[in-house]
């Protein structure tokens, strides 16, 4: 150990500095300041480091709140302004999810109250399978969009139907709400909007990528295609949610 004040060798049972005096424990008490300092410094930097990720989470939900609230007022326009940049297309992707999440469950509750004997409707396996479904028609429309020699890309594809998606998603939420209010008609109404919605939200997509490119497919063939490839895919994937679904249910359930 050496004298803070004069880099003389001490001992440790000194408590004195031999060579100049002075006292070895304000040595000590200085060291002791000095990580206190430091431990408080870097508790500052935790706690503001956790603030700064708590303001980036509330900057993010706006956004995507004013991304939503844009979709609503103009959904055509929105889908036509947005780029390929990550953070509009992690919006449509969140839109799109939202989406597969909703459906399932509207079914699920309008199951459980229209089945006396409280069937318990799967509600895991029928969102995965539509979450395939709208990745394939986001690569049908993407490809469609190239067939009309558009210079889209994957990015601005899955933003822009993304934002065409946000009205279909407000619908379904509707949906789901009068299903858990037990007003049943109204449900079934919103729920028949809602698939339209994403009809037309796959037809203005296309219409979206292809209405400006020249010497490729036709606006309008392109749609058809895009509609009629989305809808074979439809019939299979149908078939499977149908038989997941009889396969899921328990059997004691309908006793």
């Amino acid at each position: 150990m050496k004298c803070h004040a004069c880099s003389y060798e001490l001992s440790a049972d000194d408590n004195f500095c031999e060579n100049c005096g002075q006292k070895v424990h304000q040595h000590a008490e200085a060291i002791e300041t000095a990580r206190a300092e430091s431990a408080s410094t870097i508790e500052e930097k935790d706690q503001g480091s956790g603030n700064v990720d708590v303001d980036k989470v509330k900057e993010e939900l706006s956004s995507y709140w004013t991304f939503c609230l844009n979709a609503l007022k103009s959904p055509f326009h929105t889908a036509s302004t947005v780029d390929g940049s990550k953070h509009l297309m992690i919006y449509g992707i969140i839109t799109i999810v939202l989406a597969a999440i909703a459906m399932p469950l509207i079914f699920s509750s309008i199951v459980s109250t229209l089945a006396p004997w409280g069937v318990d409707m799967p509600v895991a396996s029928p969102i995965f399978y539509i979450l395939i479904y709208f990745a394939l028609t986001i690569g049908v429309i993407f490809v469609v969009a190239k067939l009309g020699k558009s210079s889209v890309s994957m990015q601005q594809t899955i933003a822009s139907f993304g934002s065409m998606m946000v009205i279909p998603l407000v619908i379904l939420i509707l949906s789901f709400i009068m299903a858990l209010m037990n007003v049943l008609s109204l449900s079934f109404i919103f729920l028949g909007m809602a698939m339209t919605a994403v009809n037309l939200a796959i037809v203005y997509t296309v219409h979206l990528f292809l209405k400006d490119s020249t010497g490729g497919l036709d606006t309008f063939y392109g749609a058809l295609i895009a509609i009629a490839v989305l809808a074979i895919i439809l019939y299979v994937f149908g078939e499977s949610i149908a038989t997941s679904f009889v396969n899921d249910l328990d059997p004691t359930d309908m006793m």
